[in-house]
């Protein structure tokens, strides 16, 4: 399954998947509200609410693994909620591409 909120898309997968991420990375146990992305133009941001607990890993390249383990909701100010059932997604900022500089750059939301 794959959600989309403007510029951010998670996309749900497995486990196993997470796991194999996790070794690499540093988990952070979070509560309340995530920032998941912060828009540059307007500085809204898209933000995990609504959920008791998520744990949060990074890597290197600053994309986002999150583990749910019950529902949860991401918000943002320009768009309809996205309802998360409980499980393990990997996040994405949307890119494009720029064949005349041939370089790639975040989407800004």
């Amino acid at each position: 399954m794959i959600y989309r909120q403007g510029d951010i898309i998670l996309k749900k997968i497995s486990k196993e998947e997470f796991e194999k991420k996790g070794r690499e990375l540093i988990p952070n146990k979070i509560s309340q509200q995530f920032v998941i992305a912060r828009g540059e133009t307007t500085g809204h941001s898209h933000r995990l609410v609504d959920f008791e607990e998520a744990f949060i890993l990074q890597d290197e390249s600053g994309r986002f693994y999150l583990n749910l383990p019950v529902k949860a909701r991401v918000i943002h100010e320009e768009h309809a909620p996205i309802e998360l059932e409980d499980g393990y997604y990997e996040i994405w900022r949307e890119q494009e591409y720029d064949y005349w500089k041939e370089e790639s750059r975040r989407i800004s939301d």
